[in-house]
C-alpha cells in the first residue's frame, strides 16, 4: 500500500512541475490512507525542483512522527497533518504556487469562476495573511475548510495564501489535482481575457 501511495505522489509531482503548477520557491503533497501519510521532503523544489524519487518521500503518521523516510518532511508538514486531523474525509493536499493563479495570490485576490467546468468550487477566498509554515497558517487554513466543509464530499476545497500559494484538500488525489489544475486554467484565461479586454 505505501508503495503505491509513493507512486502516485511521484505522478502528481511531476505534474505539478511539468503544467507550471508549482515552482522552486516550493510547493508539497501529501496522500493519506488511514493514519498514515506519504509527504514530500523539505526544500522540494529548490533542492530537487521537484525531480522527486520514492527515496525523497516520507512516510509519517498524523502526528508527524515520521516511520519510515528522510526525517525532516516539507516545512509546510503541519498544514497538512493539521488538515488531516481536522477532515477525516480529506485524503490529499497539494500545496502550490501555480503560474496564472499566482497573479491573484500576490494581490490577495478571490478568484471568481468564469468557467462552467470551474463553477462547482465556487469562489476561491483568501486567507488573512501569516507567514510560510508557520502555526498560524496551518490554523488558519483549517478555519478556513471547517466553514465549507460540506462541499469536500462533492469536489477539493481551496484557498488562496495571499503572497505564498494555494493550498488544496481533497477525498481523493484526484479531485486535489483536478481544483488545482482547473482553477489555474481559468485563472489563465481571466487574466488573458482581461488583457484582450474581453
Amino acid at each position: 500500500m505505501r508503495e503505491d501511495m509513493k507512486s502516485l505522489v511521484l505522478e502528481i509531482a511531476n505534474l505539478v512541475w511539468e503544467r507550471r503548477l508549482s515552482d522552486t520557491a516550493g510547493g508539497n503533497i501529501s496522500l493519506r490512507d488511514g493514519d498514515t501519510v506519504v509527504i514530500t521532503p523539505r526544500l522540494m523544489g529548490y533542492r530537487l525542483r521537484w525531480q522527486i524519487t520514492a527515496q525523497d518521500l516520507s512516510v509519517t503518521d498524523l502526528d508527524g512522527k515520521v516511520l519510515e523516510g528522510p526525517e525532516q518532511i516539507t516545512r509546510e508538514g503541519e498544514m497538512h497533518l493539521g488538515i488531516y486531523r481536522a477532515f477525516d474525509e480529506a485524503h490529499a493536499v497539494i500545496h502550490a504556487h501555480p503560474y496564472w493563479t499566482n497573479v491573484f495570490v500576490a494581490k490577495a485576490r478571490p478568484i471568481v469562476p468564469s468557467l462552467e467546468t470551474t463553477e462547482k468550487f465556487g469562489t476561491i477566498e483568501c486567507i488573512p495573511p501569516a507567514h510560510g509554515y508557520s502555526p498560524e497558517l496551518a490554523r488558519a487554513v483549517i478555519e478556513h475548510f471547517e466553514k465549507k466543509r460540506e462541499l469536500l464530499s462533492k469536489a477539493a476545497l481551496e484557498v488562496i495564501l495571499p503572497r505564498h500559494g494555494i493550498v488544496a484538500a481533497g477525498r481523493d488525489m484526484n479531485a486535489c489535482f483536478d481544483i488545482v489544475d482547473r482553477i489555474e486554467s481559468d485563472c489563465r484565461c481571466q487574466i488573458l481575457g482581461r488583457l484582450l479586454d474581453l
